[in-house]
C-alpha cells in the first residue's frame, strides 16, 4: 500500500485542498491529510467547510515534517501548486526536508484554473472584510 502525507496548516481546508486531495488519490492507495500545527502561524481550530475526500485519512502533527514522515512510514510527499511562486516556496521546502534526512519523493499536483485564486489566507482576510473587522 502507498502512503502519501499532503501537508498543510490548512487554515481553512478548501476547495483548492480538496482537488490535491482527489488527484493524490489517483496515483496513491492512502492519503493522509496532515494539518501541521505550526507555532510560526496564528492558531486555529477552524478547519473549514470543505469536507476531505473519501478515501483520504485526517491527522496531526507537531514539529518537523520529515519526523513526521517516518513515523507514518510515508513513500511521498504531495503538494499542491497554484503558480509558479508556490512552486520555488515548496522547492526550497523540499530541500530543507532533504537536508534533514527526508529521503521520499515530493510530489507536486497543480491545481485546475478554477482553484488557482484560492488561498487561506485570503479566505481569512475576506472573512475579517465580511464580519466588518477590517
Amino acid at each position: 500500500m502507498k502512503t502519501a502525507i499532503f501537508p498543510g496548516s490548512f487554515n481553512p481546508f478548501h476547495e483548492g485542498h480538496k482537488e490535491v486531495v482527489e488527484k493524490a488519490l489517483q496515483i496513491f492507495d492512502r492519503v493522509i491529510v496532515a494539518r501541521g500545527i505550526n507555532p510560526a502561524k496564528p492558531p486555529s481550530d477552524k478547519w473549514g467547510a470543505v469536507k476531505i475526500p473519501q478515501g483520504a485519512i485526517y491527522a496531526e502533527f507537531h514539529g518537523l515534517l520529515a519526523n513526521y514522515a517516518k513515523l507514518a512510514n510515508a513513500d511521498a510527499i504531495i503538494k499542491g501548486l497554484r503558480n509558479g511562486a508556490d512552486l520555488e516556496y515548496e522547492a526550497a521546502q523540499q530541500q530543507w526536508n532533504v537536508e534533514l534526512g527526508l529521503t521520499i519523493p515530493t510530489v507536486y499536483i497543480i491545481t485546475s484554473p478554477m482553484h488557482r485564486h484560492i488561498s487561506s489566507s485570503a479566505i481569512r482576510q475576506l472573512e475579517k472584510f465580511r464580519k466588518g473587522k477590517v
